[in-house]
């Protein structure tokens, strides 16, 4: 026996004659440690044993056949060194013990019930699972994982005589229970893990959660209370229904799907016991984020002092919170008005580049770089969108705006401040040819990036077999074409939406890395630099059910899906909020 995690054992008897009654499973004492001890935490770990979890279903004694389940794994982190062995390996895991002829894993108290004197036939049924299962099984570390090795019948029975000789007989097993249904593929199944969460995408559309959410409601299997964490709570569940078929017992208590609870399921919680559900830890490590605005309250008639005040009070505004990273203002869509390029603002207005330029952005600037603190450093992205007027002449004439915008900064001495474009590239607002032309103007002109804080509309949240398949999006837009306005063009820098909370954007842009990291050399992977949430906006206008990400958990969905592949991890420094200027 190799690399034990644990154990369980099918007891059949006749309940009205000999049945189990109570189960020591530490019979023993470590006079060293003080601790109890089988087999199974025998090893020592930082001069201590570890600590078992154990179940039993024995049900109330009746007359004729009956069965029960009884078993235990170690808790804690799974390891070869952890993990007995009788006899040991030619090369052992671990020294601190000898067990070279076998162990024992209990000791069971057989309760001989009244009326059976002079009875030589009282017999425990070590059993497989047939009739009832689940039946006698051990689980294996692999490296990897666990392996449940299911025993056979062969195993060997137990005999009592009362007062007299025991002689062998055949067990009467008890009548098999209804066989169960929707038993899963099992965690072991060759699937894919897409969150990332140590469960297959099969095990998790039988457990019942989100194969995309690593963390959440119903979101890991292993927290079943949904609290976060594994501990006893979730155990509780599974010790509760020890040994029952699934259904009734819930499927997402199977968690290593087999269609009964077993020691397999409840050494899926063990082995991160204590632990956070993935990614929870990412929350605690998001970045402070700027306030992004909707710019809607720039002055119909275009006032350049009235203008210039608001954008100064939102710029000091800016620099009084401390924030630093990158900021979008969001203008809206351009078009062009007798030869005039400008913006058609949130609420209709007409505002040329010269307004946005001198007016807007100039007192965005001088509030910032006035009340900002020595390093406070700020990329400001003058942002548009790909809703209107979308072609090469208006990408031309964005990037001629954003020109100007930092020769005033060069003016100014406000060493802490850059101007960038911005474009919220939407796939439902263009045609992917549309977008490619802007992105062309404004390569023409262009002395200093764009950031790309749009979308990935209708593209795919899961990998193809063919990896770097160029995949259908929006109808008329590919993955290729999302990556090309957000990473392919020289100029363009991706700060993706991240806004929906079943974490699919989250995984959209993550397959638009995979894609080009075998489709854009010498970049290959996207270098994310923020992400974009809009949770104050909804808090302010109210939006559709499940697009209010708060920043630091846009951030965090992004950062875990990128970090479950090594060809699309990347750190992600910065993050933003958007809001409603008014």
């Amino acid at each position: 026996m190799e690399d034990l995690i644990g154990w369980q054992a099918r007891l059949n008897y006749d309940g009205g004659r000999m049945r189990p009654s109570t189960v020591n499973f530490t019979p023993f004492v470590d006079n060293t440690t003080g601790q109890n001890v089988s087999f199974l935490n025998l090893p020592l770990e930082a001069r201590a044993h570890r600590g078992l979890i154990t179940a039993t279903n024995i049900p109330p004694h009746l007359a004729g056949p009956q069965t029960a389940l009884l078993g235990s794994v170690y808790n804690g982190s799974q390891s070869f060194a952890v993990s007995p062995d009788t006899p040991a390996k030619s090369l052992p895991d671990d020294t601190s013990y000898n067990a070279p002829f076998g162990g024992v894993l209990a000791a069971i108290n057989l309760q001989v019930q009244a009326g059976q004197a002079i009875q030589p036939s009282l017999y425990i049924d070590l059993d497989d699972g047939d009739p009832n299962a689940p039946g006698s099984a051990i689980n294996v570390f692999t490296g990897s994982g666990i392996m449940t090795l299911t025993l056979t019948e062969s195993l060997g029975d137990g005999f009592h005589g009362e007062g007299v000789p025991c002689v062998p007989v055949v067990p009467v097993p008890p009548p098999a229970p209804p066989p169960p249904t929707g038993g899963g593929a099992g965690a072991s199944s060759p699937s894919a893990d897409s969150d990332g969460d140590g469960f297959s995408d099969t095990a998790e559309n039988t457990i019942g959660t989100y194969p995309l959410q690593p963390c959440g409601a119903d979101a890991w299997p292993s927290d079943i209370n949904n609290s976060v964490y594994a501990d006893t709570a979730d155990i509780a569940f599974l010790t509760s229904n020890f040994g029952l078929a699934v259904p009734p017992t819930p499927a997402r208590h199977d968690l290593a799907p087999s269609g009964y609870i077993d020691t397999a399921d409840i050494a899926r919680i063990t082995s991160v016991f204590g632990q956070g559900c993935p990614s929870s830890e990412l929350l605690t490590q998001a970045p402070g984020a700027t306030t992004s605005r909707y710019v809607s309250d720039l002055t119909f008639n275009n006032d350049c002092n009235a203008d210039y005040l608001t954008m100064f009070s939102y710029g000091r505004d800016q620099a009084l919170r401390a924030q630093q990273g990158i900021v979008i203002l969001d203008f809206a869509g351009q078009i062009n008005v007798d030869g005039v390029w400008g913006v058609r603002d949130w609420k209709g207005a007409f505002h040329p580049n010269t307004h946005i330029a001198n007016c807007a952005a100039k007192g965005f600037i001088d509030g910032f770089g006035t009340w900002s603190f020595p390093g406070q450093e700020l990329h400001l992205g003058i942002g548009t969108n790909n809703s209107l007027s979308v072609d090469a002449a208006a990408g031309q004439s964005w990037a001629t705006l954003i020109n100007d915008v930092n020769l005033y900064i060069d003016s100014t001495g406000f060493g802490n401040l850059l101007a960038t474009g911005a474009n919220d590239f939407e796939p439902g607002y263009s045609s992917s040819a549309a977008a490619r032309a802007w992105t062309i103007g404004y390569d023409a002109s262009a002395n200093y990036r764009y950031y790309d804080y749009g979308s990935a509309d209708g593209c795919p949240y899961t990998e193809t077999s063919t990896p770097g398949e160029d995949q259908p999006c929006w109808p008329g837009w590919y993955q290729s074409d999302v990556e090309w306005v957000s990473w392919g063009d020289d100029w363009a820098f991706p700060l993706p939406e991240i806004y929906l909370t079943d974490w699919i954007n989250a995984w959209q842009w993550q397959k638009i890395s995979v894609y080009a990291y075998y489709n854009d050399a010498p970049y290959d992977e996207l270098e994310f630099t923020a992400t974009l949430t809009q949770y104050e906006a909804c808090q302010q206008q109210g939006c559709a059910p499940g697009v209010d990400n708060t920043a630091a958990e846009g951030w965090r969905q992004l950062q875990w899906a990128v970090n479950t592949d090594a060809r699309t991890d990347v750190i992600i420094s910065k993050a933003s909020d958007i809001l409603w200027d008014s």
